[in-house]
């Protein structure tokens, strides 16, 4: 491996760091926050509805409602 793609003790730190800013508590509740409550349903539907494109963002309202009903189900099975 050539001496500039050497992995070195620094950049294990680096990553550490960054995945502790990654799993702290308001980045994971703002993810929540964006998956559950963002109300992404109403703000394709008024986009759609202004722009005149029924199909416009379809698949990321999919996405909110399919993160919605997974997250609702792990909640009540880790709460078991």
């Amino acid at each position: 491996m050539p001496a500039s793609k050497q992995l070195h003790p620094e950049d294990a730190q680096v990553l550490l760091s960054v995945m502790q800013i990654l799993f702290s508590d308001p980045i994971v509740k703002a993810e929540r926050w964006w998956r559950t409550e963002l109300k992404a349903e109403r703000i394709f539907k008024e986009m759609r509805e202004r722009d005149k494109r029924p199909l416009e963002a379809v698949n990321f309202e999919w996405v909110a409602l399919r993160a919605k009903q997974w997250t609702q189900k792990k909640e009540t099975t880790t709460k078991k």
